[in-house]
């Protein structure tokens, strides 16, 4: 599972809560999509970026869950693992329906 991370260059506390909390507080405060899965292979964008899309279904009952409203088009993302963070950088480039994201990644 990978997790959305709103980019840290906000303040401080932003930095300190990717490293101090798990996923699943950082969402709760809005700077997080935890939970998160690649929908389809990653696409070449342009010049060595990539156009990932992601999707969340919920654990509990197989079915499409809505994600929170926390990021816009646009606004800087970090994508992290359940073991790793800061795995890429990119941007968000389209939020699709109302279950799955598309970012434009450097890896």
């Amino acid at each position: 599972m990978l997790h959305l991370e709103i980019s840290a260059t906000d303040n401080e506390s932003s930095i300190r809560s990717l490293w101090c909390q798990d996923p699943s507080q950082r969402e709760s405060h809005g700077n997080c999509l935890s939970g998160m899965s690649l929908t389809r292979n990653p696409e070449d964008f342009s010049n060595g970026y990539f156009l990932h899309t992601f999707h969340r279904k919920s654990i509990m009952n197989n079915s499409v869950e809505q994600l929170p409203k926390c990021f816009q088009v646009g606004e800087s993302v970090l994508v992290s693992s359940e073991s790793e963070i800061a795995l890429s950088l990119g941007v968000v480039y389209n939020i699709e329906e109302k279950d799955s994201i598309a970012l434009v990644l450097d890896k």
